[in-house]
Order: C-alpha cells, then sequence, then structure tokens
C-alpha cells in the first residue's frame, strides 16, 4: 500500500489543529511544507534499499544511532525538511520547551496551558538545562529514579519475581515495549516480560496463560492514573491473581505482586 501526501487532506488537517497562542497558522504557512507535498508526489522506493544507503542515513549521539535511511526519504526531502526547521524555528522552540515555558495550547482547553518537561526525566546525564523550572522537574525526576534504583535492587535481592507483566497503553506502553527491545540482549536469560496494552480479552488471557504468575510482578504505568483502558485491564489482572484456583495452587500465599 502506498500513502502519499494529498494538499486538500493536509489543508483539512491544518485547520482542525489549534492556533497557538499568538494565532499564527499550523503547517501550511511554511513553504518547505509545500516542497515536502510535491516530493511526495515521488518518494523513494524502499525496494531499492542497500546497505550503501542504510549507512548514509543516520544520526549519532550518547551512543545511540538513529538509521532512518529506511524512510521515504532523499536528500531532497532532507534538505526541504532542514529548511522547514529553520523555518519554524523547531532548535529555538524546542530549547524553550525544554527551559519550562508554556508551550501547549489547546483552543478551548485552558487546562492543557501548560509546560511539557517531559525531557527533564533525562535531563541529569549531561549539560542540563538551567532554567529554575527545568531543574526542580530534574531533581524531582531524579529522586524517581532513585526511588526506582531502590525498587529495582530490592526485587534482585529477594530473587521473587523472574517475569513481569507490564500494563499501559499509548506512550506508557510504547515507551517500556521500545526500551525493552533495545536492550533485550542484555536480558538475564531467566527473565521473562509481557506487555498488555488494550482491553481485547484475548490479548490479556495470552498473556496470563504464558505467564507464571507466582514468580510474576505486574507494573501498572499510567501518567494520569485514570487511564480508563489500564485501569481495566488492571481489575482483571488482579481478578486472576484471586481466583481460588490460584490461591489454592500457591498455598504459601505468595500470589505474585502489583505495583503502580
Amino acid at each position: 500500500m502506498v500513502i502519499t501526501l494529498d494538499e486538500e487532506l493536509i489543508m483539512t488537517l491544518s485547520k482542525n489543529i489549534s492556533k497557538n497562542e499568538n494565532g499564527s497558522l499550523s503547517f501550511l504557512n511554511y513553504q518547505a511544507v509545500h516542497r515536502l507535498i510535491k516530493l511526495a508526489e515521488s518518494s523513494f522506493d524502499l525496494s531499492l534499499l542497500t546497505p550503501e544507503r542504510v549507512t548514509k542515513y543516520y544520526a549519532e549521539a550518547c551512543d545511540l544511532k538513529l538509521l532512518y535511511g529506511t524512510e521515504k526519504i532523499d536528500d531532497h526531502v532532507m534538505q526541504s525538511l532542514e529548511e522547514l526547521a529553520k523555518e519554524a524555528e523547531a532548535v529555538i522552540k524546542m530549547h524553550r520547551m525544554q527551559e519550562g515555558e508554556v508551550v501547549n495550547y489547546i483552543e478551548n482547553f485552558p487546562s492543557e496551558k501548560r509546560s511539557a518537561l517531559h525531557t527533564a526525566t533525562r535531563d541529569f546525564f549531561k549539560d542540563p538545562m538551567t532554567s529554575i523550572h527545568a531543574r526542580e522537574a530534574s531533581k524531582q525526576s531524579y529522586q524517581e529514579v532513585e526511588k526506582l534504583k531502590a525498587f529495582m535492587d530490592q526485587i534482585d535481592s529477594e530473587k521473587k519475581f523472574t517475569e513481569m507483566i507490564m500494563v499501559g497503553i499509548g506512550g506508557s506502553d510504547l515507551g517500556p515495549r521500545a526500551n525493552y527491545y533495545a536492550l533485550q540482549h542484555l536480558q538475564k536469560k531467566d527473565r521473562k516480560i509481557y506487555f498488555v496494552s488494550n482491553v481485547d480479552p484475548d490479548d490479556v488471557a495470552l498473556v496470563l496463560r504464558q505467564a507464571h504468575l507466582k514468580k510474576c510482578l505486574v507494573i501498572i504505568i499510567s501518567k494520569s492514573g485514570g487511564t480508563l483502558e489500564t485501569a481495566v485491564n488492571e481489575e482483571f489482572i488482579k481478578s486472576k491473581f484471586s481466583e481460588p484456583i490460584a490461591i489454592n495452587y500457591w498455598q504459601d500465599g505468595d500470589i505474585g505482586g502489583f505495583h503502580a
């Protein structure tokens, strides 16, 4: 299936995207966007992928490599994307966001008028931001990481759990899942991880059939603490830990653990 960008569709989407506080419109204000739309009409054929292309299109930072040669880009697309970043002042806006300025605006939703300091969770390794808001957010994040390290040390020392079920949805699922796959080569041989990210009962049931619940730690991930799909899965999994057949099997009363 080939997906192409349609200018009329982008125009429609653009009208539905909120204006920011100074009233400027979104993407269609930028000339580079129109060049990208034109380039998308004859995008790169990924069936022509070669090792040379993979080594050409990559970026590297902090000992991590990003390989983007498998995307439908070429030199012209990359040049237009760079021009778009300059037009939109993307780097300047990124620094403002990282310093704690209010960057979220959704019309008629005043609760969304707030900072977006997600980067603070990894801003205590190298060259941290220096604004008051950013430093405070980084401090709080560091405290949480230290708590997590202590918890992990406790789990390892108790040797109680060898399996884990991660329950989340959206970014709360994709973030841990991406980290797991990236670091899977370091996984200990006796450890297993399962992911539950939707309310399909077959999906959850399959995980529960595969997992050894007596040795299983369940992690519930939700930024708000009230995500409906995650809450449904949490209650369903809890019910499985409480079933009479489980209680009878685990006579020592050790039936795994829940942590949110």
